[in-house]
């Protein structure tokens, strides 16, 4: 739906482009992070140091 909605994909990359951000988004929510702020927080990262962040640990503090 996703994919519809936005008008498909127009190239390759940007198929890539929000396979991999697919895969972050959903990967994170089984390590009990919040997805958006984790997002904004690495996207902010990136601006300052010119490269991604590791993907954050599990939050333990959910349990």
């Amino acid at each position: 739906m996703m994919r519809k909605n936005s008008l498909c994909n127009r190239s390759n990359n940007g198929a890539q482009t929000q396979a991999i951000m697919m895969s972050v988004y959903r990967t994170l929510k089984p390590r009990g992070l919040d997805r958006l702020e984790s997002i904004v927080n690495a996207l902010g990262k990136y601006v300052s140091a010119g490269q991604l962040p590791a993907l954050p640990a599990t939050n333990t503090s959910l349990g």
